[in-house]
């Protein structure tokens, strides 16, 4: 009798200890898989993309443009952006339309200058606002790589010398990368338009550093260069009544608010300011029907921080191969995926090797529902990361840069 209660009892433990084994790994697969899934409107939700496709087995296993994107250089503001004159140490002084019309060929002279030249504005007006942004940028990284990005993406721009010739018969020359800048401006313009940066960026960062000085000469001409006039003068009668750096800071913010521009959106993740990973980082299954859609059906490429720590620097992405690995379940698979980008030049005319392609491995498994669509994801301890990607195909903004001229920007890529 002891005995059969004996073993009652030990195979009640043994039962017992089953289910709780049973248990604890139905509960890890929950809470692991709850992790991996993305919340709806959040900010790795991949619906903000338009998807054609979510089954995994109908999203092509590589993709990319049909051509490979110029590389560049980030255009930064501390030396001046596209007025930069990377042919010379430091810029020089500007020259007049009678000196102009006494040489043969404009050559070695910045971006912005040639293009003022060629639309025949000898004030070089859009030079001396790039200047300007030079006196005020707020971090060291600051640029047009945003708009090099967009440039290098949407444009198959010349590898070639490109010679035109402005109303008065001046010709310029325009080496590719002249090009690329001026392309890379107007892109980034398109993005976050100057009256945009000014009021929301430029003048909030000028007033922590200088202080809130009444009749500042560097104050008026950062609220003078606003282009869009009647916001100009609205500004400037604020400023003239304005006491103080706290009244005036909200006065501008209310102003920014007036804009609602869309400026890296639709996005997947969030800038990461910190030197380590955080959940911020793209869910991989988002990312992965993002890559499948907008480079593997649409061929349209994503502009990618592909640090994923601080600071920003946003590449263009232009292609990946994806590869399954193992199959965990009918509802769980893992995957590599390579990606192809183009990492920027340091200097303009550096030479480049390879178009300065560049690859990263990212590892990861893939959550999905019972048909077949990806639901989400987590990312394997080995892989690579991206910090957010973005993509400049959805932006609606109709804003016209005052230096912007359709025809004109039309010529420089003609072949």
């Amino acid at each position: 009798m002891l005995s059969f209660v004996y073993n009652i009892i030990k195979n009640i433990r043994v039962f017992v200890k089953a289910l709780f084994t049973i248990t604890v790994i139905l509960f890890s697969f929950y809470t692991t898989a709850k992790e991996g899934i993305w919340k709806k409107g959040g900010m790795n939700d991949p619906s903000f993309f338009n998807l054609k496709e979510k089954s995994l087995n109908n999203l092509p296993l590589k993709g990319s443009l049909n051509y490979i994107p110029m590389t560049s250089t980030h255009w930064l503001h501390q030396f001046g952006g596209i007025s930069y004159n990377y042919h010379r140490k430091s810029p020089t002084e500007f020259l007049t339309k009678k000196q102009l019309l006494k040489k043969k060929m404009i050559s070695n002279l910045s971006p912005a200058e040639k293009y003022d030249i060629l639309r025949g504005d000898y004030n070089y007006t859009m030079t001396k606002q790039e200047r300007l942004s030079q006196k005020n940028y707020k971090n060291p990284w600051e640029g047009h790589c945003h708009g090099w990005v967009v440039a290098a993406l949407r444009f198959k721009l010349p590898t070639k010398e490109k010679t035109l010739i402005n109303k008065d018969g001046i010709k310029i020359l325009f080496y590719p990368q002249d090009i690329m800048a001026i392309y890379s401006y107007f892109e980034g313009m398109k993005q976050t338009p100057w009256d945009y940066w000014v009021i929301d960026h430029k003048l909030p960062w000028h007033f922590e550093k200088y202080g809130f000085e009444k009749d500042s000469p560097k104050t008026k001409s950062l609220i003078s260069s606003i282009q869009f006039s009647p916001l100009k003068e609205a500004i400037l009668n604020e400023y003239r009544i304005t006491k103080d750096h706290s009244s005036f800071k909200t006065i501008l913010s209310n102003r920014s608010k007036n804009y609602n521009l869309p400026f890296y959106t639709p996005y997947l993740g969030l800038k990461n300011d910190l030197d380590k990973h955080i959940n911020n980082d793209p869910n991989p299954g988002a990312l992965h029907l993002v890559l499948a859609n907008h480079l593997g059906i649409e061929k349209k490429g994503l502009a990618a921080d592909t640090d994923p720590f601080k600071p920003v620097w946003n590449r263009p992405l232009y292609g990946y191969e994806s590869k399954l690995t193992k199959v965990v379940s009918t509802t769980e698979k893992e995957f590599e995926t390579k990606l192809f980008y183009i990492k920027e030049i340091d200097h303009p005319k550096d030479k480049i090797k390879n178009h300065n392609i560049q690859e990263m491995i990212l590892r990861y498994t893939l959550y999905l529902n019972d048909k077949g669509q990806i639901i989400g994801g987590l990312w394997k301890e080995d892989s690579d990361r991206v910090d957010f990607v973005w993509s400049p195909h959805f932006s609606n903004v109709n804003h016209v840069d005052m230096f912007y001229d359709k025809s004109l920007l039309d010529k420089l890529i003609l072949k």
